[in-house]
């Protein structure tokens, strides 16, 4: 599809409408560069705090199972219930010790 540019005197500036917001959009974009990096960086870190809590946890459940302990609440000193501990086998407070944690935290 040939197009006489000379004939059509919008188009040149509709092109140079559309770079102009192109290149606005790509200036926003590169500014934007440094506070996406760090956002994603943050992100990450949380990610990376997330698993080494949880870590944590299945270590600690595996210290319990070689002290003897695992599945005796840490709160009241109780069995934890078999479906809680098929649900996180990493679970150190029975239902109603936990539901008491998170009330005093609430």
């Amino acid at each position: 599809m040939d197009h006489d540019f000379d004939q059509d005197p919008l188009m040149p500036a509709q092109l140079q409408a559309q770079l102009d917001v192109l290149q606005t959009k790509w200036a926003e974009a590169d500014r934007m560069g440094p506070i996406v990096d760090e956002a994603l960086r943050q992100r990450h870190q949380r990610h990376l705090e997330a698993l080494k809590r949880a870590l944590a946890q299945v270590e600690s459940a595996i210290g319990k199972v070689r002290e003897g302990t695992y599945g005796i609440c840490d709160g009241c000193g109780k069995a934890i219930s078999k479906p809680d501990l098929e649900h996180d086998p990493s679970k150190v407070l029975c239902a109603d010790c936990a539901g008491h944690k998170s009330l005093d935290q609430g």
